[in-house]
């Protein structure tokens, strides 16, 4: 992000010698550690919820690859609504949660149902 580099927070005078460009996770590479529609059209629109609720959090590749993983695993015995906050979701405020919930594009399936569940 912006703000950081590495671990540490990068200072303002440091922020004003670089011109920021803006790169976007790539669909394809998304759609190779994801091949679970239904799944990745989630965690994208949870991604876009991150950014038009103004919350601060990362869903990166390696969160959709381990949510992927442990999803389709049949005998994953966690909950939904728990794979989901411990994967995906495990950095934001109860508050945050629900923001994020609010700008996302519900659509009828289990991983919007256990986002949901977290925001209770």
């Amino acid at each position: 992000s912006m703000e950081y580099v590495g671990r540490n927070q990068i200072d303002g005078a440091s922020i004003d010698r670089f011109k920021v460009v803006e790169v976007d996770y790539d669909r394809k590479i998304e759609s190779k550690i994801c091949p679970d529609k239904v799944i990745l059209s989630f965690l994208q629109d949870y991604r876009k919820a991150l950014h038009s609720s103004g919350v601060k959090a990362i869903c990166s590749y390696r969160a959709v690859r381990d949510f992927y993983r442990v999803a389709t695993d049949k005998d994953c015995p966690i909950p939904l609504h728990e794979l989901i906050h411990d994967i995906v979701t495990k950095s934001l405020s109860p508050n945050d949660l629900t923001k994020v919930f609010s700008n996302m594009h519900f659509e009828d399936n289990i991983y919007y149902q256990g986002f949901k569940k977290l925001c209770k």
